[in-house]
């Protein structure tokens, strides 16, 4: 912000934080805009899904908020694609399969710690089975409902004793705290039971193989990926 202010800026635009905030530092104006889909963080002041119209002209710069309604989820399937066969499965039929319960959380890239509480799913590893499973070099993609993908080797899915430890079971959580989908609005979900209740950065590098996870970005949070629509196993 120092460099900004001294350097002839006159408006920064960012995002990052899920609200519209406007204010002026040092003479610099800068404005968050992070009402593009996920979740809002704030219900006062700012909380709102939106963008920006912007609208330059020689006589100067005017901007508009224009609100945007919500967006619907869509999240009472889960698509599971395997090498051969591809099943879709409704939340209400993976809370009949056996289900997995621990405690858990997960650190993000800045060492800050979220998502603690109480988590009930399945083991992803007993979903792959049903499709045909994975082999050993092959990798799993998980994406969200939003299009955000995230990677992970076989050793995620079924960890050995060595990855297990530190990991524990990754699991599709369709519950959080005795709360579940959809009014538990973060889920279905991926979650790593981690055995000491806490998923960190450094547990994270230690469970990435080269290419995927902590390699990518650093943040343990990162594979805790939200609102699960499908999962498919990527032979190489």
């Amino acid at each position: 912000m120092s460099l900004l202010s001294t350097s002839g800026v006159d408006l920064v635009f960012s995002g990052h934080i899920h609200i519209f905030n406007e204010s002026i530092h040092d003479g610099v104006r800068y404005v968050i805009t992070g009402g593009a889909g996920a979740g809002i963080c704030a219900t006062s002041e700012g909380g709102l899904y939106h963008y920006i119209n912007v609208t330059l002209q020689r006589s100067g710069l005017t901007m508009s908020v224009v609100p945007l309604n919500p967006p619907i989820l869509d999240r009472g399937t889960i698509t599971i694609r395997g090498t051969s066969e591809t099943m879709t499965i409704s939340l209400e039929d993976l809370a009949k399969l056996t289900s997995t319960s621990g405690s858990s959380s997960f650190q993000n890239q800045y060492g800050n710690w979220g998502g603690q509480g109480d988590y009930k799913g399945v083991r992803v590893a007993d979903l792959l089975d049903m499709v045909g499973g994975m082999t050993t070099n092959a990798l799993l993609s998980v994406t969200a409902f939003d299009g955000y993908e995230e990677r992970y080797s076989y050793w995620n899915v079924y960890p050995n004793d060595s990855w297990h430890v530190i990991q524990g079971d990754m699991i599709i959580a369709y519950e959080f705290n005795w709360t579940t989908v959809p009014t538990w609005s973060d889920g279905p979900r991926i979650v790593m039971l981690a055995p000491d209740g806490g998923y960190s950065n450094d547990d994270c590098l230690a469970t990435s193989s080269p290419g995927l996870g902590f390699h990518v970005y650093p943040s343990a949070g990162a594979l805790w990926v939200r609102y699960v629509l499908l999962l498919e196993v990527i032979p190489r």
